[in-house]
């Protein structure tokens, strides 16, 4: 059971082929999973429960509490959940790299997570993509 986020559905052709898909944005506090199948998790990142429970004790792996998520981790995980959106939307391939990427761009910008898919926005990230890879070329 998934608790404390959001899953967005991509097609899978824009999930890159990574030596791990799993990825901890620790300055956000935000876990991010890309699924092979198109499935992108994003969700907050579980505080260390071990060390809060005595150690000889078994870890309940079968039960998985609800998480309790704050309003800057909720509009944290909202942000980089519009940033899949939309690099789906302009069918660009996706990594933890460039959805952070997009997370810092649309800060920069001001841009709200809800104003994220308006043209003015999307025309800014093409132009980042083209950027980039422009620079790995050079």
């Amino acid at each position: 059971k998934l608790s404390g986020g959001h899953l967005e559905v991509v097609p899978s052709a824009l999930v890159r082929r990574q030596k791990q898909h799993f990825h901890t944005l620790e300055d956000l506090g935000v876990d991010v999973l890309f699924g092979c199948n198109g499935l992108v998790w994003l969700g907050v990142h579980p505080a260390d429960q071990a060390t809060s429970q005595d150690p000889n004790a078994e870890l309940d792996v079968g039960h998985i509490p609800d998480v309790e998520v704050d309003a800057v981790t909720r509009e944290r995980i909202c942000r980089l959940s519009a940033g899949v959106r939309v690099l789906a939307a302009l069918f660009l391939p996706m990594d933890v790299t460039v959805l952070r990427a997009l997370y810092d761009t649309s800060l920069q910008l001001g841009v709200e997570p809800r104003d994220m898919r308006a043209l003015e926005f999307q025309t800014r990230v093409l132009e980042m993509e083209a950027e980039r890879r422009t620079a790995e070329l050079a």
